[in-house]
């Protein structure tokens, strides 16, 4: 799949982010494509969205993140975003 073709909508996985301030942190799920394993183990991934926030669905960018904060999202025939 090319980075064109990529998009929030057909994401194959979720991202676990945490957003912490002060002493309260809050935890989501942010939508992504894996582009590639690296060697020294992260995911480089394209990541869509802003936080948790349900706006800014076509902002993308690549971030790297380890194996055990990707995860395989859930296709069902009722997902609702």
């Amino acid at each position: 799949m090319t980075a064109q073709n990529q998009t929030w909508e057909n994401a194959t996985h979720l991202l676990k982010c945490k957003h912490c301030i002060g002493s309260h942190a809050t935890h989501y799920m942010m939508r992504c494509h894996i582009l590639k394993k690296t060697e020294t183990g992260l995911l480089r991934l394209r990541v869509f969205g802003n936080r948790n926030w349900n706006y800014g669905r076509s902002k993308s960018y690549v971030r790297y993140a380890p194996t055990s904060r990707v995860l395989a999202k859930q296709v069902t025939s009722h997902n609702h975003g």
